[in-house]
């Protein structure tokens, strides 16, 4: 299928000329298109299956997005990000954020809720820190042990995945992107640091840059045709939405999103999408590849990790098998940190990948970063924790 813009590229054209063509259509690749399509590019994106599709990692209704991070990088982040969601959502007048306010709990001993208070406190992000008894008072349902802690921040809430997705193509439509799905690359070919040619099963396209985001295809779609051996693992992990005694107790209106801070990590959302069902998932699953994974439900883990390990422990009138289930992809680097960086070879190739499950929240200001490399070659953020380099295979290192 083909959508065009309001700037009306020719419709049948064999061969065009774009200032970036963008592959892979997900929230990041989506972003990305908007962002360089309002800054007056001429942007084209790929999507080599349907848009809003449900095999990656940006399906569904619900992302957690907060202020709070244990790592600097991301907290200095979240501010912009915030910012540019608002943007979105007045420049598309729809409502993709609902706020619940964020809780980050686990023991005090915890490195995690140890580094979210300093970096919260470094940052300067509003934050309260609480003990077992004020949860309990503020959240009756919530019952921690004498060791745990907490952390509250107000701005945590609930980002509407699918429908922000669409928002985001639907701007870039609107700011003259041309965007094309069921459309895959055959053949990716850099011609000098001023051309790149894009070969699919349906055309052939030409671009002063490229940025790289097939989310968890990065690592067949880069060996394939950017010549590069990517240290990164596809998981997928099962979601659950767990009835509750108290329906009102744990609503959007009364409850927030929740990161227990624990091996295994939890996560968690309100009763939103599903009236009355509680979200919860490990964040890490099963390995797998995008082309061969199933869609299969890990039911058991969501009883010996989510259920034993949290909900059943911390979590009063939580019913113990989850009414409905459904999976995800995550796209994990050994260090949990996001892949935004040019190609070692190619400078007018760019790559945003390795989002390792907690990159929705971003996709607002990482779209903004891609768009701002692939027109001018450089950012206002720091990219050194995101460098390519160290995810690249030592075998493949000496080959660059």
């Amino acid at each position: 299928a083909e959508y065009m813009g309001k700037v009306g590229f020719p419709r049948f054209m064999a061969t065009m000329k774009f200032d970036v063509i963008v592959i892979g259509g997900g929230v990041m690749g989506s972003s990305t298109a908007y962002h360089a399509a309002k800054a007056q590019q001429r942007v084209l994106l790929l999507e080599q299956f349907d848009f809003l599709h449900r095999r990656g990692s940006s399906h569904g209704d619900s992302r957690i997005t907060r202020r709070t991070y244990p790592e600097d990088h991301y907290t200095r982040m979240m501010p912009y990000a915030y910012y540019l969601w608002r943007q979105i959502e007045e420049d598309s007048q729809t409502q993709l954020y609902t706020k619940t306010g964020g809780l980050d709990f686990g023991p005090s001993t915890s490195k995690g809720i140890q580094d979210i208070i300093k970096a919260s406190q470094k940052h300067q992000v509003k934050h309260e820190v609480l003990g077992p008894a004020e949860v309990a008072a503020r959240w009756p349902t919530l019952q921690f042990p004498e060791n745990y802690l907490a952390v509250f921040q107000e701005d945590g809430g609930i980002l509407n995945a699918s429908k922000s997705v669409a928002a985001l193509q639907s701007l870039a439509r609107k700011y003259g992107a041309v965007l094309k799905d069921r459309e895959a690359v055959c053949e990716l070919k850099h011609i000098s640091n001023e051309e790149v040619m894009i070969r699919t099963n349906k055309g052939t396209y030409h671009a002063q840059s490229v940025v790289v985001t097939p989310g968890a295809w990065i690592g067949p779609f880069a060996e394939k045709h950017l010549g590069l051996s990517l240290d990164v693992v596809v998981n997928k992990t099962t979601i659950g939405y767990f009835a509750c005694d108290d329906s009102a107790a744990y609503s959007a209106e009364r409850f927030p999103v929740f990161l227990h801070y624990h091996d295994p990590f939890i996560y968690g959302t309100p009763s939103l999408e599903y009236p009355g069902l509680l979200k919860a998932a490990c964040h890490y699953g099963e390995v797998v590849t995008a082309d061969t994974r199933t869609f299969h439900p890990s039911t058991q883990a969501l009883l010996d990790e989510v259920y034993e390990q949290t909900l059943k422990l911390l979590y009063k009138g939580v019913q113990k098998h989850p009414v409905h289930s459904e999976t995800c992809l995550y796209t994990l680097t050994p260090d949990t940190d996001f892949i935004i960086d040019r190609h070692p070879v190619y400078s007018n190739i760019y790559i945003g990948a390795g989002f390792s499950g907690h990159g929705f929240k971003l996709a607002s200001v990482v779209g903004k970063i891609l768009s701002d490399l692939s027109a001018q070659g450089h950012t206002q953020f720091d990219l050194r924790p995101f460098n390519i380099a160290r995810v690249i295979k030592a075998n493949e290192r000496s080959r660059l």
